[in-house]
């Protein structure tokens, strides 16, 4: 017995006690004996006061049933709708009913009246292990919890940073490639930015259109495998030139295709099909409509609208409504109809982005 008690005096430390008993004698005596266990304790005289007495603090619950004002059924009842505590009953009924209830409320434990010092301490061991065993769960769960978070937040962060590093290897390569045949870096970047806007407006989901914004500035990366004196060449290109001019679709997607990295996935595609025309008469698969993927017909569009309107050392830049009236003529011919309309009806949000970057030479 001497061991037990060590044992529970060691368990009920921590434990914080709400004991309920409106009769005074019976109250003084069980308190002698739980004080002996419990440093933190609260007592109440009846179930009403008991209520008003109760916090989440509190793990166990030891109380009379029958009590004036609300009983201990009802009190329990009541305290289980905020936090559900462990229960000890101390109680002199042992009728059906009194049991059934005391099951569907889920009381943890009974004393019976009266109750023996042994009977006391075994009630009180059994009840409080199990509490223990809880609290140490509960507090196990909220650390996995904040190392999850911090993990967690760790990895974001590393992927945020992965994420930035691609796009800016993205817009530098870019930016090289279109250099090579004298555009400017802001036109990739603006080339990325309304074909996200695009997406976006013809109902792409949010990563879809994060892939097609952050792909679309490797549209012309194979260009890197075409000589200068075609790139820049200042007049028409003859057909042979032009048959040579057309394969940077190709040679940008076989740079791109192997990635395992979704961005550049998205890139190889759109570096392949955004010289695709709608009508099947592009390159260089004379692909058709649909056939054409959303990221090819995005950056087919998007391409040539930033193209015509912006000003090069070799040629000037086209009135805005010269290029409306170029893109409306190729509705359905070059151009995916639905993409028109939808950049058409949402035209300004683009030009503000050409006057936000403008091209510096």
């Amino acid at each position: 017995m001497n061991k037990m008690i060590l044992e529970l005096k060691e368990i009920c430390k921590n434990i914080k006690l709400l004991f309920v008993e409106d009769e005074k004698e019976a109250r003084e005596s069980m308190q002698l004996i739980l004080k002996n266990f419990f440093n933190e304790m609260i007592i109440a005289k009846d179930g009403e006061e008991g209520i008003k007495k109760f916090n989440n603090d509190i793990d166990l619950i030891i109380t009379d049933i029958n009590m004036p004002k609300i009983d201990g059924i009802e009190m329990i009842r009541r305290i289980k709708e905020k936090k559900n505590v462990a229960i000890i009953i101390i109680s002199a009924y042992q009728n059906i009913e009194f049991m059934q209830k005391s099951i569907e409320i889920g009381v943890d434990g009974y004393i019976f009246k009266p109750a023996n010092i042994n009977l006391i301490i075994k009630t009180l061991l059994k009840v409080c292990k199990n509490i223990k065993i809880k609290k140490e769960n509960e507090n196990y769960k909220k650390h996995l919890e904040i190392l999850v978070k911090q993990k967690t937040d760790e990895i974001l962060h590393l992927n945020r940073e992965i994420i930035k590093t691609q796009k800016e290897i993205i817009f530098l390569l870019g930016g090289v490639v279109e250099s090579r045949s004298k555009e400017t870096i802001n036109h990739v970047k603006r080339v990325g930015i309304f074909s996200g806007k695009l997406a976006r407006l013809y109902g792409l989901d949010s990563y879809k259109v994060f892939l097609i914004k952050n792909a679309a500035p490797l549209h012309d990366v194979g260009k890197i495998g075409i000589s200068e004196s075609i790139l820049h060449k200042p007049g028409k290109l003859t057909n042979e030139e032009f048959e040579i001019m057309k394969k940077h679709t190709l040679i940008g997607y076989e740079l791109l295709k192997n990635s395992k990295l979704p961005i550049l996935k998205t890139a190889a595609l759109i570096a392949k099909e955004h010289h695709e025309n709608y009508d099947g008469s592009g390159y260089p698969f004379g692909l058709k409509g649909e056939d054409i993927s959303i990221e090819g017909r995005i950056v087919a569009l998007t391409d040539v609208f930033d193209a015509l309107s912006s000003k090069r050392s070799y040629k000037d830049d086209w009135e805005i409504d010269r290029v409306i009236e170029f893109i409306k003529e190729n509705r359905a011919k070059k151009f995916d109809p639905n993409l028109v309309d939808l950049f058409l009806e949402d035209l300004n949000e683009f030009l503000k982005v050409k006057e936000e970057l403008k091209d510096e030479f």
